[in-house]
């Protein structure tokens, strides 16, 4: 059972060996708002592999009214309270060997604290962001508003052909022997401010603030 769920229309898919997917998804919850979705992607399975080079077709996924994000938080993260509304709209279109997915994603009063928390201040945020995904290479880049402030980001990954595996003890044994390891080929950017207090205020349990605690001031 999912808490918070009222009624589900299970996706009918039709498909043809794999190389047709077509479908549509509708999820109502009890809170009020839908989930759909439709789905109609071509060619995306060669030889029992993905494979973008021949996919074509497109992704529609998005809220229909606004969805309440208690339940989801509060199944999600034990021993706190939740509350907000939740919009997203994300379209992606297979084409030309890549996806290019547009992702709309607007919280209105966020909260997460901790039971019997006083004084929560929620809030607004908002996220914008493209991402386009290859067999080669992965890249994105995104905007986050909010009342804490504004952040943009970036970030690049190659695909590598080879199967990276890097453990804790890896990483600890190069920062103090100076072993080199075999990275990723990754690269992420993030330029903005954040207003600590505001964001703390608003959800004090997501960032691990003890109940008998209190961030008054501070920018990240």
């Amino acid at each position: 059972n999912v808490t918070g769920v009222q009624t589900c229309a299970l996706p009918i898919f039709d498909v043809n060996t794999l190389n047709q997917i077509k479908g549509d998804i509708q999820l109502s919850l009890a809170e009020g708002g839908q989930l759909k979705g439709k789905i109609d992607v071509n060619q995306l399975i060669t030889n029992n592999q993905l494979n973008l080079e021949k996919a074509t077709g497109t992704i529609h996924l998005a809220t229909e009214g606004a969805v309440a994000l208690g339940p989801l938080m509060e199944f999600v993260q034990t021993k706190t309270t939740a509350g907000g509304k939740a919009q997203m709209n994300i379209d992606a279109v297979f084409e030309s060997g890549q996806v290019r997915a547009d992702i709309v994603t607007k919280l209105a009063g966020l909260h997460v604290e901790w039971e019997n928390a006083v004084d929560v201040q929620p809030i607004d945020i908002s996220f914008d962001g493209h991402i386009q995904v290859s067999n080669e290479k992965i890249n994105g880049k995104g905007k986050i508003i909010s009342q804490a402030g504004n952040i943009n980001t970036n970030f690049n990954y190659l695909v590598s052909k080879e199967k990276i595996a890097i453990s804790s003890d890896d990483v600890i044994e190069a920062i103090l022997t100076g072993k080199e390891i075999k990275l990723p080929d990754f690269s992420f950017e993030a330029n903005g401010d954040v207003d600590l207090a505001i964001l703390a205020a608003a959800v004090p349990a997501l960032l691990k603030v003890r109940p008998d605690m209190q961030i008054t001031t501070g920018k990240l």
